[in-house]
């Protein structure tokens, strides 16, 4: 997400919930989830953004604002040069650091809801009621954004947390965890390997696994994000061609048609949870050159290969539109 310093662009996270036309029920449960994650505060925030003046918020400004009053009613209640006094205020201005962490976390999650489509937000499992089990997920969550002092930590969170408003087990406790702990070389090596990822839960295997790319792979596998990366591991998927000889593959609004002889298989390395997880926050794949790569291993063994598009009418039926051909069908093969 492109970042953005102008302050009058920094909308309250009420009026963005609202305007993403989430239903009642369904904004009743993320703005519970917001006053859940940041207590007290979220009462009295979301009611002062009923002020469309307050909505207007420099962040910087905020933040100063805040330490200085909280570091004056420090001073005043335990005086200035009292060491006791420094301690307390040390504490204290770490705890409102976490809070306002925690609050650009609400801001960044807000905005993703904004962008969704409203009708996958009000499905019934989104607008049922807070309930324990979101509250147990919030207050690891909450370790986590506390922590997040750079935007780009901010966006992550708030992505996360928007992900779980939407669909509550969206993201497991042991994701929380590897998302806090991943360094960046293993996070751009899972990026990596998974731009191409096919139906968002597996990589094509190399044909040969080994140097660089076994260490890598095997790294991924080794911190949770993939599963049966050894070389020997058959997983993947039989294709089995109806009676006219054809099967499909699909991938987003786009599908491989392929004309076989008989079964074939497409070996594959799976994600594990964690990864299926952390993938989903990464930009979505280019379903057309997923669909190539596939067709790349029929290259040998199918009798033709077209890329559709395929469309829904109304009734529910499914219209292909031819849109490259790969490998063109001959007659009396």
């Amino acid at each position: 997400m492109p970042k953005n310093n102008d302050p009058t662009n920094e909308i309250g996270v009420e009026a963005k919930i609202t305007n993403s036309g989430l239903s009642l029920q369904a904004k009743s449960r993320a703005l519970g989830m917001v006053d859940a994650l940041i207590g007290g505060l979220g009462s009295a925030w979301l009611a002062k953004l009923q002020n469309e003046a307050n909505r207007i918020r420099a962040k910087g400004q905020v933040e100063e604002a805040v330490y200085e009053a909280a570091a004056d009613a420090v001073r005043a209640s335990t005086g200035e040069d009292s060491e006791i006094g420094h301690l307390i205020e040390a504490v204290a201005l770490s705890k409102i650091q976490g809070m306002v962490n925690k609050v650009h976390v609400v801001d960044h999650a807000a905005e993703s809801l904004a962008l969704e489509d409203s009708r996958a937000l009000n499905n019934p499992e989104t607008a049922r009621e807070v309930n324990e089990e979101d509250l147990d997920w919030l207050n690891y969550f909450g370790s986590y954004a506390e922590k997040a002092r750079s935007e780009d930590l901010r966006v992550l969170w708030g992505r996360i947390l928007a992900g779980e408003i939407r669909q509550r087990g969206s993201f497991s406790l042991m994701t929380l965890r590897v998302m806090a702990e991943i360094d960046p070389e293993t996070a751009k090596m899972f990026e990596e390997e998974t731009k191409h990822r096919v139906m968002n839960d597996s990589i094509l295997r190399p044909d040969e696994i080994k140097g660089e790319r076994l260490r890598k792979l095997t790294h991924l596998e080794q911190v949770g994000l993939l599963h049966s990366v050894a070389p020997a591991s058959g997983l993947g998927w039989t294709i089995s061609p109806d009676p006219d000889g054809y099967a499909m593959f699909h991938e987003a609004n786009l599908c491989l048609r392929l004309k076989l002889n008989g079964d074939a298989n497409l070996k594959a390395i799976p994600l594990t949870r964690v990864g299926r997880e952390v993938a989903s926050l990464l930009p979505p794949v280019d379903a057309m050159v997923v669909l190539k790569r596939v067709a790349e291993r029929f290259r040998g063994s199918a009798r033709s290969m077209v890329i559709y598009s395929v469309r829904r009418e109304l009734d529910g039926s499914k219209i292909l539109d031819p849109l490259e051909v790969l490998k063109p069908e001959r007659r009396g093969n």
